[in-house]
């Protein structure tokens, strides 16, 4: 979804006070911006907290003998 239509969802609608939201979102500085500046004060929602996801992998060798 774009932007604009992030802003469409009736998020108070949808929640009861006290509510959790959590977004994920890219490591872009414009999307976290849009979030803080323009959807969370749409929805009227408190930017609370951000957490981070580490992805972590393991590469496998092949090993043959």
């Amino acid at each position: 979804l774009y932007n604009e239509e992030l802003t469409c969802i009736p998020i108070p609608a949808l929640t009861m006070p006290g509510s959790l939201i959590a977004v994920w979102c890219t490591n872009s500085p414009s999307h976290f911006s849009s979030l803080c500046d323009v959807i969370f004060p749409a929805w009227d929602v408190e930017y609370v907290a951000k957490w981070f996801w580490v992805k972590v992998s393991q590469k496998v060798h092949a090993i043959y003998f």
